[in-house]
């Protein structure tokens, strides 16, 4: 559950993904599940549903995004050139609170293990149905892109995800969730040649804090936890990785889903020893109508959508360490 945010109290422990998980023998390496597209509807809903009670996250083929993936991780490598290049399109285009827009290197904390870690080695851009980027500081083959990748991985999330989550979760999270909404971010984990601090990351250990992301990457590097060990997703050109989050799990909660009905993913990526090559991502982070209730605070109070996801951003947000 979120506290109150006018409180001073920290946040709630996400749930416990990790205890509701079967135990898994140290002598058995078990594989992350894969679900193909191509398979009939009621197919693709028990394998979706099956990963997302397991481990809560799937590698995905044949979902028909592979091209578009393509065009817009080369344009976002040279959109990063020029923000790299121009300090004045750098400050112009840099996001304020609503987080829309280019955030830079060593801007957020995503470890949730409340260790004291240097922030993580990424910087992103970032938009969503709800805000509005500086596109026109930028190419617009750039904005075209983006703007395609923010329908089409919605449409999918929505189209081939949802029925299979429902299953696990034990009610219509179409009719539950409304008008749906998308924030989309580009990754871009800049190469180095010095190691990393000790602990830092990539993106640091944390389960996601909406129902469900679709993530791109363009190579190694993510992990999964399950049990006590991680799991390393395997990297496949033209997969993604589609994984559930939080919000999720408390939505299922407050329906009286039992516990354990949905393991959200904690997930990490590496940073590994130097030299390491640039890596970058796409993501897709679909969530429902905004003042969806999706959890209860402790005296009965409902808290929404848009306050659960929010609560979690800006506590992961370190650019005030800088």
């Amino acid at each position: 559950m979120v506290p109150d945010r006018s409180s001073s109290c920290p946040p709630a422990p996400a749930p416990d993904a990790v205890a509701v998980r079967p135990a898994v023998s140290s002598a058995v390496r078990p594989a992350v599940p894969v679900v193909d597209l191509a398979a009939a509807p009621d197919v693709v809903d028990r394998l979706v549903a099956d990963a997302a009670a397991g481990y809560g996250l799937m590698r995905v083929r044949n979902h028909g995004l592979s091209p578009l993936i393509r065009g817009l991780l080369a344009a976002a490598g040279d959109v990063f050139g020029r923000i790299d290049a121009d300090p004045t399109l750098a400050a112009s285009v840099t996001a304020g609170a609503d987080y829309a827009g280019y955030t830079g290197p060593l801007s957020v904390r995503l470890d949730d293990s409340g260790t004291a870690t240097e922030p993580d080695l990424h910087r992103s851009w970032n938009w969503s149905t709800w805000t509005t980027a500086p596109w026109d500081r930028l190419p617009p083959a750039f904005g075209h892109l983006a703007q395609a990748w923010q329908d089409q991985a919605g449409r999918l999330l929505a189209g081939r995800f949802l029925p299979g989550l429902s299953i696990v979760a034990g009610l219509d999270l179409a009719a539950a969730y409304g008008r749906p909404r998308l924030a989309c971010r580009i990754n871009d984990y800049p190469a180095y040649d010095r190691d990393p601090g000790a602990g830092q990351m990539r993106a640091g250990a944390h389960r996601d804090y909406g129902p469900l992301t679709a993530v791109a990457p363009d190579g190694p590097g993510l992990q999964v936890e399950v049990g006590d060990r991680w799991l390393d997703v395997p990297y496949t050109p033209g997969e993604l990785v589609v994984n559930v989050g939080d919000e999720l799990w408390a939505l299922a909660a407050v329906h009286g889903a039992p516990p354990g009905a949905i393991a959200p993913a904690r997930h990490r990526v590496l940073a590994g020893p130097a030299p390491q090559r640039r890596r970058q991502s796409l993501v897709a982070f679909w969530s429902g109508a905004a003042d969806t209730v999706v959890d209860r605070r402790p005296e009965g109070t409902p808290v929404t959508s848009a306050e659960y996801v929010m609560f979690r951003v800006e506590a992961a947000d370190a650019r005030g360490d800088r």
